[in-house]
């Protein structure tokens, strides 16, 4: 899917916030959507990043890796969770992942 223009938007629901008023710290949040998601994935050719050197890189797909990915590597607490992940393929094109 060389050429392909993503974006990619995640969405985490909060039962409570601390006491500050947050459900996280956006820079955690930040860092690890930089580690694991941007620099696995930006200005690459999917078809040759795991899994899409086995699935196709659709944008189904590609919201589902991002939703379990982030699932794993970033755990808000016991007062939150990752509610879904949004592909877009441009302004009006939208696939999303949730669990």
């Amino acid at each position: 899917m060389h050429g392909h223009t993503w974006t990619v938007r995640a969405f985490w629901e909060y039962t409570s916030l601390d006491g500050m008023g947050m459900g996280t710290n956006f820079r955690d949040l930040k860092g690890v959507l930089r580690r694991e998601i941007h620099d696995r994935f930006d200005h690459r050719h999917l078809n040759d990043v795991a899994p899409f050197d086995r699935v196709p890189p659709t944008a189904e797909n590609l919201a589902r890796e991002v939703f379990l990915i982030l699932r794993e590597r970033f755990r808000p607490g016991e007062r939150g969770k990752l509610a879904r992940v949004e592909v877009w393929e441009g302004p009006e094109a939208c696939a999303a992942y949730a669990e």
